[in-house]
């Protein structure tokens, strides 16, 4: 059994309401207690299309033409694998109640339940290794890149190191992330910078250099693009 999985259902067993888990595709990887009703009317009502077009807001929550409200967050796991949760419907409504859909007093409630839904994730992630559910060179990768995030990393020369071909490896690491090995990279080195922008004074130039990017310019394009904002609007929203 996958970790998102653990976490999809303890959220679940807490709560009653029915929760699915995308990756970074926006592909569904997980579905607990969504019956065949539920999943057409999310069809029908394109909830994960509406999470792409709003993909740069985290958590979002997104209200259908019936009044059933859905809220996603983003999570990341300790390897920095980012898992969409998906958890809806409820409702403000309680005649709808009776067609066994959650009612909450008041969209209000949604935020507890995010906040239910981190605090079962942290407390997995945290009790977990990276090791959990990965191939033995998939977790020497991410291992690689831990390590060695604020150096130069060349796939080439990884896959050589590993004895493994670069095809297979490029095709096995996206199939058990969720991420092409690059955006992996990036995506955790953007997570270093995060901390450095918070708690240091450090030029971008200097964040940029301090976690493996090799110019100012190229790191504040990969920022923005997996943010979906820049460094400097990023070290203002966290002063």
């Amino acid at each position: 059994m996958f970790l998102f999985e653990d976490i999809a259902k303890d959220f679940y067993y807490c709560t009653s309401i029915p929760i699915l888990v995308l990756n970074k595709n926006f592909e569904l990887i997980f579905n607990y207690n969504y019956t065949k009703e539920n999943l057409n009317t999310f069809s029908k009502e394109g909830i994960i299309h509406k999470i792409k077009e709003t993909k740069n807001h985290n958590p979002i929550n997104i209200k259908s033409g019936n009044n059933l409200i859905y809220s996603a967050i983003t999570l990341f796991t300790r390897c920095q694998i980012p898992l969409i949760f998906i958890f809806g419907p409820v409702t403000t409504n309680k005649d709808l109640n009776k067609d066994g859909i959650i009612y909450i007093k008041n969209e209000c409630c949604i935020n507890y339940l995010r906040d239910l839904l981190t605090l079962i994730a942290k407390d997995k992630f945290m009790s977990m290794h990276c090791e959990y559910a990965y191939s033995p060179f998939v977790l020497n990768a991410i291992k690689h890149i831990h390590d060695n995030y604020d150096e130069e990393i060349d796939m080439e020369s990884l896959c050589s190191k590993f004895n493994i071909n670069k095809s297979y490896f490029c095709n096995v690491f996206k199939k058990e992330t969720g991420l092409t090995f690059t955006n992996f990279l990036n995506t955790f080195r953007v997570e270093k910078s995060k901390e450095m922008l918070k708690h240091t004074q450090y030029s971008l130039l200097d964040i940029a250099l301090a976690t493996g990017f090799k110019n100012q310019s190229y790191y504040s394009t990969t920022f923005k693009k997996i943010t979906g904002i820049s460094p400097i609007d990023y070290r203002k929203k966290e002063a």
